[in-house]
């Protein structure tokens, strides 16, 4: 097998870095361990704040390959409810959502902020984790500096918020 599979594992949600870190430990030498947060930032009491939210909560995403004889070594780590599975068969995710989400996680697991103009009501990103994705974006509130885009994860449609910076004026 030329490609490394990502897989996804449910854990319970708010533990997801501590499911990750034993998991690690137990059998971090032939997999490594994802999960992808989002640096937004964020209003609370009329002061703006940086505060870091997972991109999918409730998950951990391996690299690696995962068979039938591996699979039980993932079994007895505390807060992971399961490995997902289609039947009988390891659940491993599609090539074009990893490609989604490696794109978006190619600078570490903190998805920065993006650079976006908005000229015409087309949105063109100059820098960061959405340049080349803009065809995924929904819409942009400028004033709060999010983006709403779009993505399929396990084969059901979602949308989140992302960061980014408007450089331009929004044309009307």
């Amino acid at each position: 097998m030329s490609e490394i599979s990502m897989y996804a594992l449910f854990v319970e949600t708010g533990k997801e870095l501590d499911v990750k870190a034993r998991l690690e430990y137990k059998i971090g030498e032939n997999y490594s361990f994802l999960v992808p947060v989002r640096r937004m930032r964020e209003r609370k009491g009329g002061i703006w704040r940086y505060q870091e939210r997972k991109l999918l909560p409730g998950y951990v995403l391996v690299k690696g390959f995962i068979d039938e004889q591996s699979y039980y070594g993932f079994k007895d780590v505390p807060g992971l409810y399961k490995l997902l599975r289609s039947g009988y068969e390891i659940l491993d995710i599609p090539q074009h959502e990893t490609a989604f989400l490696s794109t978006l996680t190619r600078e570490g697991e903190v998805i920065r902020s993006s650079s976006v103009k908005i000229l015409s009501g087309a949105v063109e990103v100059t820098d960061g984790p959405l340049k080349g994705l803009e065809g995924n974006i929904v819409s942009v509130d400028h004033r709060k500096g999010r983006a709403k885009v779009f993505f399929d994860f396990l084969g059901q449609p979602r949308i989140v918020e992302l960061a980014v910076e408007v450089l331009a004026p929004i044309a009307r």
